[in-house]
């Protein structure tokens, strides 16, 4: 800030420029909007804590390894793909920006798919590797790992709505990814509520209300899309 007062440039709000109207327009939906991909986290909290002591740690430890390859693979396939389907989008090219599309789709998977069959395959040394010491014993591997096993079977869904939802908004359209986001949500509700309800078994039932509702919420938004 200062280099640039050194060199004659002044910062000042400009609230009225139509720059700033059109971000602000396009930012709210997402503002307003919530989705399970946002709120799985709170809903693992609230949802997870009724079913009995401990529950809410087991579960945050299996959705910290499972969101390894959504980190690693999924994001990373929907960052990288962002600018190539928003200039394709700017020029009106349909069949390229499709083409750019289902190659992003394809490549996210076929990574992303048998990485997470054999993290599945491996769930328990992996829990027990990387946390078993201390407070978290052999008792706790051997309940989280059913759990992250559930979760990984979600991560695919997590891959395509990464790359699904930036191709609305390299069309500038955040109104349907925050409608469709929050209607999965609130379909979701039911699933936590009958986890959380169902005592010590319920744990297993959050991480199974969790990878469905990510399923329903990708699958909604990828039809909506196609359509």
């Amino acid at each position: 800030l200062a280099a640039a007062r050194g060199g004659g440039v002044r910062l000042r709000p400009v609230l009225r420029h139509p720059g700033v109207r059109r971000f602000a327009l396009l930012a709210l939906p997402l503002m307003i909007g919530q989705s399970v991909v946002v709120l799985d986290e709170q809903f693992v909290r609230i949802f997870g804590s009724m079913t009995g002591e401990g529950a809410v740690s087991l579960l945050n430890y299996a959705r910290r390894i499972m969101l390894v390859p959504v980190g690693v693979v999924a994001q990373a396939a929907g960052v990288a793909s962002y600018p190539f389907l928003a200039a394709l989008a700017a020029k009106g090219e349909s069949d390229a920006f499709d083409a750019t599309l289902s190659t992003a789709l394809r490549n996210a998977l076929a990574v992303i798919i048998p990485l997470s069959v054999w993290m599945l395959l491996a769930a328990e040394p992996t829990m027990r590797l990387i946390f078993q010491g201390g407070g978290f014993a052999a008792a706790e591997t051997l309940a989280s790992a059913p759990l992250l096993r559930v979760m990984l079977c979600g991560v695919a869904f997590w891959a395509v709505q990464q790359v699904v939802g930036r191709a609305f908004y390299a069309h500038q359209d955040t109104v349907t990814p925050a409608v469709v986001g929050t209607l999965a949500t609130l379909a979701a509700l039911p699933l936590y509520v009958l986890a959380g309800h169902a005592g010590t078994r319920g744990t297993l039932g959050v991480a199974v209300a969790g990878t469905v509702a990510v399923a329903v919420y990708t699958v909604a938004l990828a039809l909506v899309w196609r359509k």
